[in-house]
């Protein structure tokens, strides 16, 4: 399967959102907001890394925070080593149990990405992805399942 070389894939996707999401700050009905950011740009295991892509995570997570008022204690930031395909997965299971309907969640991914032609399939590839190893990428489909049952 080849991957891009010199690529970065950025997705950034909103998992909930509220047409209002500073509307009564003043009351306990206020919702938590809440980030995920991953940025990978040393990777190992036969692909090549990226010069940007931790870069361009730190600024979504400092813009979010400083200018929209995220909080640190729900900002989870993954950069290159941690940004393994087991922290992701656990993180997911933690918020599922954390997060509820009122809350807001972006996820900021920026590291590389492959898609299989047969199937259309979409991957991230973590910092402990293998080249030319699908069981060790992260599905896209598996995201998305992650955000559609918060």
């Amino acid at each position: 399967m080849p991957l891009a070389q010199n690529c970065s894939i950025s997705y950034q996707i909103q998992m909930k959102y509220r047409e209002e999401i500073y509307a009564n700050t003043a009351t306990n009905s206020r919702s938590n907001d809440h980030l995920i950011v991953i940025g990978i740009d040393q990777y190992k295991n036969g692909i090549s890394k990226l010069n940007n892509a931790v870069l361009d995570a730190r600024a979504i997570k400092d813009c979010l925070t400083q200018r929209y008022q995220f909080d640190q204690v729900n900002c989870h930031e993954f950069y290159d080593e941690k940004a393994t395909k087991e922290n992701i997965l656990s993180l997911f299971d933690e918020l599922h149990q954390r997060l509820d309907l009122k809350d807001n969640l972006v996820l900021y991914f920026s590291g590389h990405g492959t898609l299989l032609q047969s199937g259309k399939k979409g991957y991230w590839l973590l910092s402990d992805a293998i080249k030319n190893n699908r069981g060790s990428y992260l599905a896209i489909e598996e995201v998305k399942h992650f955000i559609k049952y918060l």
